[in-house]
Parts: structure tokens; C-alpha cells; sequence
């Protein structure tokens, strides 16, 4: 393959139907499929995600990413009546908030935002991309507010597809949130932890696999397309995480020991890979990572990944692809639309080890 083909955003397109794109999540979380690839993606074989166990062996371990997500989108007025649709980004310093807004015309600086006709907000400063900078005037704290008001943030193909009558359903609050999530940070799931049940992790457990826990919040950038053609071009989204020493010393112990070291999800991979110091050693650390991980990166810590099925050119797809190749990746891709496997955030998932 050449150079060219291999950073051309173009080559990592396909089509989907429409009606593989999961609307809604399965009755029972672990109920999903499974596609089980090897590292070149051959298909092994497919299951149902309550199979995962078979996968592991004692002392392989399974890292898991315990943010929280928060119900980040409001409803809300201006002073004058109009009505406002508030999407929340991130905290910044003394409760302030990164925001993006939807309203009829242009907010002001020093404008009021009311909620339940509350005053809650104040616009304090205009940022690029749409972003404003808002202060929290309310005493109580904000993010039991926004679990009180606010609504989870499916994408916005989830609620495309599934017309006005349905957007977001009781279902949603806790099915996109994972059993584990503890931090509040994130605004949108990490989807391929989704499939979890606490049984499902009690097996693995029983088993002898070590479950570490990692953080990394997941931003709004996940929904953000790859506008550069060249996919190297491309200025990845910064977000918080951390990785403790207990894991740290977790994660290089397996790695020592040749057991296998699995992430679920690109959320939980990309922490990883950041704290890695070199091949097989992490190093425990908090902060911030814009890691951009495409064909081409050698991975020194990741063995394997559960994962979902992603969208097509988004830096989800590049990160598998980087793992497996993009033509084997892509041929998965084609196998699991003729065998009706579900798509994206509430979809089926896949185990590449």
C-alpha cells in the first residue's frame, strides 16, 4: 500500500445501511454480538459478548475506563424568552465552563441563561469553534443539577435516526453510562465498555483476570470529523486522565510476566499508549493527552482491544486500523454488515487479540 493511500482519509470510508446503525441498546447489555478477530483481522469466530471470558486467561488484564458521563445537554431561556439548548464541554476554573449553545440569534456577553426559570448561567467570554465561556451562578452543585435536568448526550446519529417522537427515552440514562463509571468528565461514553454486566465481571474475576480501572474523560472532539485529508494533518482533541501507580505497577508486571494487556476501548488504549515510557513500561500520571494514534504508530503496551464498530474516517477507525491494517479492518467491517451485526455507540462489539 502506499503512503499516500495509507494517511488518505479517503481510504478509510464504507457504506453502512441505515438500519445497522443501533438505535437503541439490546434488552441486556452482554446480550450483543461479538466478533472475535485476530491481529491481522481474520475472523475467528462470533459470539455473544457473554462469551468475553473465553477470550482471557488467568493473569491477562482488562483495563477499564471509570469516567462518568454527564447528562451535558440543557434546556434552557434567555432573559428575553427565548429558548436555549446548552451543550457542556468541560470545567475550566472557579465554575466556569466551556459551553456550546443553539438559540435563535446570537448570545451577548454578560447575558443571563435560565433553567426551570432559574438564572444558572452568564456568558463571560466568546471562544473559537462556537465555544463560550460561562460562569455557574448557582449554589447547588452542577453536576446534580444536570442529573436532575440535563440529558445524556447520545450522538447525533442516534438521535437523527430515531425521529422527533423518541430522541432520548428513560432507557438512555443509565444504558449510556457504563456499571463501572465513577468520575463525572465525560460527554460521551466509552461505548465499548457499554456491554458490561457486574456478572460478566464477576466471571472474569473467578477466572483469575486482573480488571485494572484507568480515567480518561472522554470530550466532545469524539464526535468531531477529520476535516484534514491527509490524515497526519490532523490536531487531535486534548483530554484529562490518569493512571495510577497501583496500575502502573499492574499493567508492567503483565507486561513482564508475557500476559496479555487489553483495553476496552480506544479511550482506555489511548491512556495506555500516552503513559507509556517505552516498550512494555508505563509510567503512573495525570494530565492531559492529545495522542492521535493511525497506521503506522507501534503500539508498546496495548496487546489487544475490545472494542465497537465505528464510524467511518474518524480517529475511532484509524486507532483499529492501526492495530489490525486497514484493508483486514475494512473486510471485518464488510463481513459484519452482511452477517446484520449492529453499528456504533449502542452497537455489537469485537475482541482483536
Amino acid at each position: 500500500m502506499s503512503s499516500s493511500e495509507l494517511f488518505s482519509l479517503s481510504s478509510y470510508h464504507y457504506d453502512l445501511p441505515e438500519n445497522l446503525i443501533a438505535k437503541f441498546p439490546t434488552d441486556k447489555r452482554d446480550n450483543s454480538r461479538l466478533m472475535v478477530l485476530d491481529k491481522n483481522a481474520n475472523i475467528k469466530a462470533h459470539r455473544h459478548f457473554f462469551d468475553l471470558p473465553d477470550y482471557f486467561n488467568a493473569g491477562d488484564v482488562i483495563v477499564l475506563n471509570e469516567t462518568k458521563v454527564l447528562n451535558a445537554r440543557l434546556y434552557g431561556s434567555r432573559e428575553s424568552g427565548g429558548k436555549v439548548e446548552i451543550f457542556f464541554l468541560k470545567p475550566t476554573v472557579n465554575d466556569q465552563w466551556e459551553i456550546l449553545t443553539k438559540c435563535g440569534s446570537k448570545l451577548k456577553k454578560n447575558e443571563k441563561i435560565l433553567v426551570n426559570k432559574q438564572v444558572v448561567l452568564e456568558i463571560l467570554e466568546f471562544k473559537e469553534n462556537g465555544v463560550r465561556e460561562v460562569k455557574w451562578l448557582l449554589s447547588e452543585n452542577i453536576y446534580e443539577f444536570l442529573e436532575k435536568n440535563g440529558e445524556p448526550p447520545l450522538p447525533p446519529y442516534i438521535v437523527k435516526s430515531r425521529g422527533e417522537n423518541e430522541k432520548i427515552t428513560s432507557t438512555d440514562q443509565a444504558r449510556y453510562q457504563t456499571i463501572y463509571a465513577k468520575e463525572y468528565g465525560a460527554v460521551a461514553a466509552p461505548t465499548a465498555g457499554l456491554h458490561f454486566t457486574p456478572e460478566l465481571l464477576n466471571t472474569l474475576k473467578n477466572k483469575g483476570v486482573i480488571i485494572a480501572k484507568i480515567l480518561l474523560h472522554v470530550g466532545y472532539g469524539t464526535f468531531s470529523p477529520i476535516k484534514e485529508e491527509d490524515i497526519r494533518n490532523h490536531a487531535m482533541h486534548f483530554e484529562s486522565y490518569e493512571l495510577s501507580e497501583e496500575v502502573a505497577h499492574i499493567i508492567n508486571t503483565a507486561k513482564c510476566d508475557n500476559k496479555k494487556v487489553i483495553a476496552v476501548g480506544t479511550t482506555s488504549g489511548r491512556t495506555l499508549e500516552a503513559c507509556a515510557v517505552g516498550p512494555k513500561i508505563v509510567k503512573a500520571s495525570k494530565g492531559e493527552t492529545n495522542i492521535f494514534i493511525y497506521p503506522g504508530y507501534q503500539f508498546k503496551i496495548l496487546d489487544g482491544i475490545v472494542t465497537n464498530f465505528h464510524l467511518p474516517k474518524s480517529s475511532l477507525l484509524l486507532f483499529i486500523s492501526a492495530l489490525v491494517g486497514k484493508d483486514p479492518l475494512i473486510s471485518a467491517y464488510q463481513t459484519a454488515i452482511a452477517e446484520n451485526y449492529r453499528f456504533y455507540s449502542y452497537g455489537d462489539g469485537m475482541i482483536i487479540l
